[in-house]
């Protein structure tokens, strides 16, 4: 039995499977670890993305685009940091006027009105929905 030639097949067959995997670590308190960075939700339901040593970077909306931006501040790819940081505010900009204006409409009774908060909904939860696709192929694309 070769010793050598198993371990270096095994050591191969590791390598592929780490490569195929996203390496993101669970911690016990809930924080998601991803290299040097720590993503933690605080109690206004928002993710800030710290170092490892404590050093505050960002505060993000959405679990995805914190998770996303620790790989791209990694690879300091910071145009592409910018651009996910407009597409989480516009998704969770939106996202919340569209939770607004559907209360609205269901609550009006003026007619004008009700037409007004729809067709504003539709406007907020279309630009939501783009963000929200931008947002999950950008995760698709890096992981």
């Amino acid at each position: 039995m070769n010793f050598k030639k198993q371990a270096k097949q095994l050591e191969q067959f590791l390598d592929e499977e780490f490569k195929d995997k996203i390496p993101l670590a669970l911690l016990p308190n809930g924080t998601i670890a991803y290299g040097n960075f720590l993503i933690k939700q605080t109690k206004n339901k928002e993710w800030h993305l710290t170092r490892s040593n404590g050093t505050y970077l960002d505060t993000f909306n959405v679990k995805s685009s914190a998770i996303i931006a620790a790989k791209l501040y990694g690879v300091n790819n910071f145009v592409k940091y910018s651009e996910l940081k407009i597409l989480d505010q516009l998704y969770y900009k939106n996202n919340t006027d569209a939770e607004i204006f559907k209360c609205k409409y269901k609550t009006t009774k003026d007619t004008d009105k009700r037409d007004l908060y729809l067709a504003r909904f539709l406007y907020s939860s279309q630009y939501a929905t783009y963000a929200k696709e931008q947002i999950a192929s950008r995760f698709k694309m890096l992981f």
